[in-house]
Order: structure tokens, then C-alpha cells, then sequence
């Protein structure tokens, strides 16, 4: 044979060696078990040794077969646990057995601050203040919201005044910011009646309780009616308007922060539904009020507070005559008084 034919032969036997190198290397099975600190057996554990990988099992034994070689690493990795390694070396056709315990990770947590925002007393119900705002009716936002409630009756939509469980108009208690309110005039009928003390503009929170509340309310009374009205942190003002009259709301934070101010000034004339009585008169009904909280802080943990109001209530009306129809269709009746005179109240509230 020449040595121009031993060439093609020579490299034919060559490429055919190399390509069954892999076949001919020796295998090697590593073998073992997987636990925590404590000895607890882990599963789904990944067990990597080169292009070799296995899962540990729930037991957390795993088997996997690898080419042997010298230096090898096995990485041991599970979600939660701090990853680990193993360097070995292994023999032609041995067994290695590697047993391995993982620790878990630190996990450090934020501080979590817990608060309880469930009512304290499940005897008080507490108003929305988007109901309030959403409230439609001639009388007052808060004490129309009320006189829905259950327990709770009223005989003229005018007045804000109500009845709870039966007592009196004058056992209801009213509280703004832990102050009592006394409301210290009488009126005969709701048309005399203006403005409610509680400004719906000026309210942060409301809560109405129709029995059963604390002893820090005082007297057994029938409800009580606890108004808590906002401390701004920021500049605002809110006006609005109607043809009963308006509201202007005014609030601000100043002095450094430590003094929170709140005034509301409002008007109201119920001419326009009075004019529909029964009653021909010339009704002037003028109704005005104003009020102020203010908050000044001491320390972060001491404050002085202080409620002012002022409110007059002025109802003037000179009635002309009364026509009032009343019988049956065979027979209609109808009866007209006529009268001489007026009516003046004038209430002035301030504290």
C-alpha cells in the first residue's frame, strides 16, 4: 500500500475515534440526601454537577449519572434556601454519595404598624360623609342623614330637630370635638327654624348613637350626636350657593404648622319654600351664622382648642288670610280666615 492510499485511511480511523470518545468515557452516579437545619427533608431541590442536573425528591434523596472526572462541583440550590457546593472527584465507575443540609435565608421584615380601625362601640353609627353631601331635602344636611336612621322620627322636614325611640325633641345631645353644644332658643313650628349648629361643610366625621353610649356623654339621655370637625393641614376654601342661601368655608395651617383654623359663614332664607303654604303672607325668613375652630399645637402631644359661633335667627312674616278647601265632592267646603297683625322672632346665639 502506498503511502498516497494510507492517507484517506488514517484520517477515516481518526474522525471515527473521536466521535466515539463519549461512548467510551466511564460514567459515574452521585447519589444522596438533601435536608435543612433541622433534618427535614427537602424536596424540589436542584442538584447541578456540569451539564448534569437532577431534582431531589420528597424523601430528599436524588441520583443522577455523570462522566467522572477530577474537581468536580455539585451546586445545590432551592428557593428560600442559601445556595451551597461540593467539590469532589470521582473514579472510573465509582458511586458518590453526597449529603447536604441547607439554611435557610434571612428574611428581615419591615416594622408593621397595626391599626385598629373598627369602632370601639358597635352602638354608634357612623355617617358617610359623602352621604351627607349627597343629601337632597330643605332641611339640614347632617339632621336629614339623621332623621333616617332607625329609631329616629321627625314631624316637619324644616327643622332639624328629632325624635329618637319616642323622647322628647330637647333629650338629644350634641357634641363638636368633645364639646357640648346647648342650643338655648325654642321655636314653635319648623318654618321659624333656620340653620342647624352642625356645618356639613366644615365636618370631618360624624357618629350618632340612639342609645346605650358612653358615660362620657353625661346625662341618660335618648342620642347622642358626636360631630368632629377637621383640623387642615393646608390651605382651602369651599364656596357654594342655591337659591336657600350659601356657604363659604374657609381653612388654613399657619404659625409653622402649629395653628389649624376652620371658619364657615353661612346664609339661609326658606322664602321661597314658605311661599307655598296655604297661608298668603309676606314671610321674610333671614338666617345667618358663623363659626370657628381653632386648634393650636404645643407639643406634638398637647393642644388647645376653642369652638366659637355666632348665629341669628330672624323670622318676621305678616300673614294676609288662610284658605283652606276641605268636604266631600257633593259637598266642597271651604273656609278662609283672615289675620291682623305679624310675627317677629329674632334669636341671637353666640358662645
Amino acid at each position: 500500500m502506498t503511502t498516497a492510499s494510507r492517507k484517506p485511511l488514517l484520517t477515516f480511523l481518526f474522525v471515527l475515534a473521536w466521535a466515539f470518545t463519549p461512548l467510551l468515557a466511564q460514567e459515574t452516579t452521585v447519589k444522596g440526601t438533601v435536608k435543612d437545619s433541622e433534618g427535614t427533608p427537602l424536596e424540589g431541590v436542584r442538584v447541578t454537577v456540569g451539564d448534569f442536573y437532577t431534582l431531589s425528591k420528597a424523601d430528599g434523596t436524588y441520583r443522577m449519572t455523570i462522566n467522572d472526572g477530577a474537581n468536580l462541583i455539585a451546586f445545590f440550590t432551592n428557593f428560600g434556601y442559601k445556595p451551597d457546593t461540593i467539590v469532589f472527584s470521582v473514579k472510573e465507575g465509582a458511586t458518590v454519595i453526597l449529603d447536604k443540609s441547607l439554611k435557610l435565608l434571612p428574611n428581615f421584615l419591615d416594622n408593621v404598624d397595626v391599626i385598629d380601625k373598627k369602632a370601639r362601640f358597635e352602638n354608634q353609627i357612623g355617617v358617610n360623609k359623602k352621604d351627607i353631601e349627597a343629601f337632597v331635602g330643605p332641611g339640614s344636611d347632617v339632621e336629614g342623614i339623621i332623621k333616617t336612621l332607625p329609631g329616629v322620627s321627625s314631624y316637619n322636614e324644616l327643622s332639624s330637630q328629632y325624635s329618637v325611640r319616642g323622647g322628647n325633641f330637647d333629650e338629644n345631645l350634641v357634641y363638636v370635638n368633645g364639646i357640648q353644644v346647648y342650643r338655648p332658643f325654642l321655636v314653635r313650628n319648623g318654618q321659624q327654624e333656620g340653620l342647624s349648629f352642625v356645618n356639613s361643610q366644615m365636618v370631618r366625621n360624624v357618629k350618632f348613637s340612639a342609645g346605650g353610649f358612653e358615660a362620657r356623654y353625661g346625662d341618660k339621655m335618648s342620642s347622642v350626636l358626636d360631630i368632629t370637625y377637621r383640623q387642615p393641614d393646608d390651605f382651602g376654601m369651599t364656596l357654594e350657593g342655591s337659591l336657600l342661601g350659601g356657604n363659604l368655608v374657609y381653612e388654613d395651617r399657619m404659625f409653622k404648622k402649629r395653628l389649624s383654623a376652620i371658619v364657615g359663614a353661612r346664609y339661609r332664607t326658606n322664602q321661597i319654600l314658605l311661599g307655598s303654604l296655604d297661608t298668603d303672607a309676606d314671610f321674610r325668613p333671614r338666617f345667618t351664622d358663623v363659626q370657628a375652630y381653632l386648634t393650636y399645637y404645643l407639643r406634638d402631644d398637647l393642644e388647645i382648642s376653642f369652638l366659637g359661633n355666632f348665629s341669628r335667627n330672624n323670622y318676621q312674616v305678616v300673614p294676609d288670610r288662610r284658605t283652606t278647601d276641605f268636604g266631600t265632592f257633593q259637598e266642597a267646603l271651604r273656609l278662609e280666615v283672615f289675620f291682623d297683625g305679624k310675627e317677629d322672632y329674632d334669636f341671637t346665639t353666640r358662645f
